[in-house]
C-alpha cells in the first residue's frame, strides 16, 4: 500500500517509536517501523481511516533481525516479504510474513551485492525486482528477487550518475516512473523504469531542502 504525498506516518507520537528510519506496510496489515536502536515497532491501522496509526508496540526482535537496519521495504514475489537495508554492513536482510498474517518472527541474509551504505529499498512495478538507494557512492542498485525464497541476485547499478547521496526511492506502479530524493544536492531524480532498469534519468529542483522521503498516492488497486 502506498501513502499520499505529504503524509508522514513517522509523525505519529508514540513512545515505542525511537528515531525511526524506515517504514512499510501491505494492504491493511500492521505498519512496521525500523528504529535506529536496532528494534522493530508494529503499529495497527484502525478503521475507518487506514492511514492512522495506533497501538504501536515494540515487537519481540525477530530472530536474525539486523542491528544496523536503516530502511524498510516490502515485496510480494514470495508471500509478503519485508527487506531491511543495513547501512553499516552494506547488506540486505529479508523478513518474511508467512500467510500475510501481520507477524514477522525471523529475518535472514538476502544476499546480493553492490551495496554501499544502503539507506532505502523499494519494489519495482514488476515485483520480481527491487531497487536500493546507496548513500555511500551515490548509486542505485537493481536486484532480481528469487521466486523460490526471496533472495537477491544479479545486483547491478542502474540509472547512471544522476544521483547525489540518494536518500529515498519510490517507483510508481502504473507508469513505472521512479523518483529518488538526493540529499546531497537537494534535488529529486526522475527516471523511466522497466523491469527494474532505470533510464532517461534527470534531476529537478523545486526548493527542496535536505530531502529524505518521497511517496505517491495510489489507492491500493
Amino acid at each position: 500500500m502506498d501513502l499520499p504525498i505529504g503524509y508522514n506516518p513517522l509523525d505519529t507520537l508514540n513512545s515505542n517509536v525511537t528515531q525511526p528510519t524506515g517504514i512499510s506496510t501491505y494492504s491493511g496489515n500492521p505498519v512496521y517501523v525500523v528504529n535506529s536502536n536496532g528494534m522493530m515497532t508494529k503499529c495497527s491501522t484502525p478503521a475507518p481511516f487506514p492511514y492512522d496509526l495506533s497501538s504501536c508496540t515494540v515487537i519481540t526482535t525477530p530472530t536474525g533481525f539486523p542491528s544496523d537496519a536503516y530502511g524498510l521495504g516490502m515485496n510480494q514475489t514470495v508471500s509478503v516479504t519485508y527487506y531491511t537495508v543495513n547501512k553499516l554492513s552494506n547488506s540486505i536482510s529479508l523478513c518474511t510474513d508467512p500467510g500475510n498474517s501481520g507477524n514477522i518472527t525471523s529475518c535472514s541474509a538476502a544476499g546480493g551485492s553492490n551495496f554501499n551504505q544502503p539507506v532505502a529499498i523499494t519494489s519495482t512495478r514488476q515485483t520480481n525486482y527491487i531497487l536500493v538507494a546507496n548513500a555511500g557512492d551515490s548509486t542505485i542498485t537493481r536486484c532480481a528477487v528469487s521466486a523460490v525464497n526471496g533472495t537477491l541476485s544479479g545486483c547491478v547499478h542502474t540509472g547512471g550518475s544522476s544521483f547525489n547521496q540518494p536518500s529515498t526511492i519510490f517507483e510508481e506502479r502504473d507508469s513505472g516512473y521512479a523518483y529518488i530524493t538526493n540529499k546531497g544536492d537537494n534535488t529529486v531524480t526522475i527516471c523511466s523504469g522497466s523491469n527494474g532498469t532505470l533510464t532517461n534519468c534527470s534531476r529537478v529542483s523545486y526548493g527542496f531542502f535536505d530531502p529524505v522521503g518521497i511517496v505517491l498516492w495510489d489507492p491500493c488497486g
